[in-house]
């Protein structure tokens, strides 16, 4: 073998060896250097903020605080979807008025972590800003044989600054689940309350306005001589209006919008007088007649705005309407084929579960730490390091 060969094999064997003993010198450094920087970075927490609890999170307990979350799970099962659809529920955050529940703190998020917007409203206050219950409304999009998972987080932090949502197109939401009583909340979070009337006065069941079993949960039933239900301070402008009614008669009155503008049956027909060229189904088919003493499902839709003045249901001028009716939603935008074969056909399960405690970053504690000052966290190491200081977090 030739000599000259030999020697240049050593060598570069050599070069190779050498390299590789410095990287890995120099990567054994490097990693010294890591674990040296997450101990100082463990020792200013240490120094701010005290030594840990032996009670196990998933980050360190010095950075988190518990908070309370309620969580509810959605279900279509009919293979429908649904887009934009609103979800009104009553919660109880603090029965007995523990100051667990600061009203600013009401977030939802879903089971991705997205936020999704909310409206609070028929506010019960323990005292200060601390909510004993309330109406959430919330607006969800949920996909055909599906689950969605919803969460309402709450906290007593009155750190925590309030949220406002835009761009809510449901005007007024009359789900008439109450069972009880003389108002009929709007759960729409607006709380355009509507009073059940007996002509005059204003009370329930007997020869009043009753509360029955209906389409979904309750309804109210009417019975065409002077019941009906007061909703004159719904004074605002919209497209679409639907309900899902149970009428005795194919001839009746069923809703006043104003003086001139009101819906009512004739001859088995939805007719929505004083309407701009208005759309009419009748479950979930465009000009189809109702079944008398049976459910229809019923959405009049239009691109002109209607002005609601003078709002009764179940009256229009003098004559009252004979029936039941359920689950009333006034909305300011018109609504698509797709939504009202959606709500004509299906509808959503809805269940909510017990609260439940979890960790998450204290706000708090973040806050504390944007506001420790450069040669603070430098003198706390008490050694000639340079550093940076980085807190970020998300709303």
């Amino acid at each position: 073998m030739d000599v000259d060969f030999v020697i240049a094999i050593s060598v570069f064997i050599f070069i190779i060896a050498f390299v590789a003993i410095y990287i890995t010198n120099y990567l054994s450094s490097f990693q010294v250097d890591v674990l040296e920087y997450k101990a100082k970075a463990s020792e200013i927490i240490e120094r701010v903020f005290g030594q840990p609890t032996e009670e196990e999170v998933y980050i360190d307990p010095r950075l988190t605080e518990k908070i309370k979350r309620i969580p509810i799970a959605i279900s279509e099962q009919r293979g429908y979807h649904f887009l934009n659809e609103p979800i009104a529920l009553d919660f109880v955050f603090d029965k007995d008025c523990k100051k667990i529940a600061w009203n600013s703190t009401i977030r939802a998020y879903d089971e991705n972590l997205i936020e999704i917007p909310i409206k609070i409203s028929y506010q019960n206050f323990c005292n200060e800003q601390f909510l004993n219950s309330s109406i959430i409304t919330l607006f969800v999009n949920i996909s055909e044989n599906s689950v969605k998972r919803v969460f309402i987080y709450f906290s007593d932090n009155k750190e925590i600054l309030p949220k406002s949502y835009e761009n809510f197109n449901l005007v007024a939401y009359y789900k008439l689940d109450e069972n009880y009583g003389e108002i009929a909340k709007d759960y729409s979070g607006n709380e355009f309350n509507a009073t059940l009337k007996n002509g005059t006065t204003t009370c329930f069941n007997n020869d009043c306005p009753t509360w029955i079993e209906g389409k979904f949960g309750y309804a109210l039933q009417f019975d065409g001589i002077n019941d009906y239900l007061d909703c004159s301070y719904l004074n605002k402008d919209i497209k679409t209006i639907e309900f899902w009614i149970k009428p005795n008669d194919d001839n009746s009155v069923l809703l006043q919008l104003s003086s001139s503008v009101n819906i009512t049956i004739e001859n088995s027909s939805i007719k929505a007088n004083g309407f701009v060229s208005p759309i009419i189904y009748v479950n979930g088919i465009e000009n189809e007649s109702i079944n008398v003493n049976d459910w229809n499902y019923v959405l009049i839709t239009t691109n002109e705005s209607v002005e609601i003045k003078d709002c009764a249901i179940a009256k229009v001028g003098n004559e009252f309407y004979n029936g039941t009716i359920d689950d009333i939603r006034f909305w300011n935008i018109t609504k698509d084929e797709s939504y009202i074969i959606a709500r004509n056909s299906s509808y959503l399960k809805i269940q909510v579960y017990p609260e439940e405690e979890i960790y998450v970053v204290s706000s708090r504690r973040l806050n504390q730490i944007r506001n420790l000052s450069y040669d603070y966290v430098r003198s706390l190491l008490e050694l000639n390091y340079r550093l940076r200081l980085e807190v970020s977090s998300r709303d």
